[in-house]
């Protein structure tokens, strides 16, 4: 209960910065859409038959859980501690919004590829390629981008106001920071080991 109403309050101070935050990660999910479907025929033949031969591979071959839990704990921590220092600076906000813009993006763009590569068929894939571990990344992503944002444009602030007050305090900050670390933890371990072995039963069964 403590929890609920640490991210309602703090959700509630910064309405502003939540919807900035939530409008550039959807701007990139439509971007990311959109540049399959203006893509030239020879970039697309590309990356199908690239797929196509990574398919093939998780079909026939064992997964290594290992090197893509190396890889997700590397992307991830890479992204969000970026989001943290850059909420730390005075003109770290808007490259805050561009991080978003550039998740969403890289989302638009994996999950109209499937769709468009293999139409129906594709459905799923993209869902399973996804979906599991981004209903706890997600959240994650936009809520502390939400939060630096405002941190950062605070002080930005401040330097044109007397109003020398941040919108959120030190020890509310490292509660969340707990709380994301946790959720995030959870969403590598899915993508890490659940969501490789779902992908790879759905091209075994629908693909190969």
């Amino acid at each position: 209960m403590k929890f609920k109403s640490l991210f309602e309050e703090s959700m509630r101070k910064n309405k502003g910065a939540y919807l900035m935050t939530f409008l550039f990660f959807s701007v990139g999910i439509v971007l990311g859409a959109y540049t399959i479907k203006y893509m030239g025929d020879f970039n697309r033949s590309e990356l199908s038959n690239y797929f196509t031969s990574f398919s093939t591979n998780l079909g026939s071959e064992n997964i290594n859980h290992s090197d893509i839990l190396f890889s997700s704990i590397k992307n991830n921590a890479i992204l969000f501690i970026a989001i943290i220092l850059l909420g730390i600076f005075i003109f770290g906000f808007p490259f805050i919004l561009l991080i978003d813009l550039w998740k969403g993006y890289s989302i638009g763009f994996t999950f109209s590829f499937l769709l468009t590569t293999y139409e129906y068929k594709g459905i799923g894939l993209a869902l399973a390629a996804i979906i599991p571990q981004n209903i706890f990344i997600i959240p994650c992503l936009i809520l502390l981008s939400t939060i630096c944002f405002s941190m950062s444009f605070d002080k930005f602030k401040s330097k044109f106001t007397k109003n020398k007050k941040i919108s959120i305090d030190i020890a509310e900050f490292g509660n969340i920071l707990i709380i994301f670390s946790i959720l995030l933890g959870i969403g590598i371990f899915i993508e890490a080991f659940i969501s490789p072995s779902i992908i790879r039963f759905i091209i075994t069964t629908i693909y190969l």
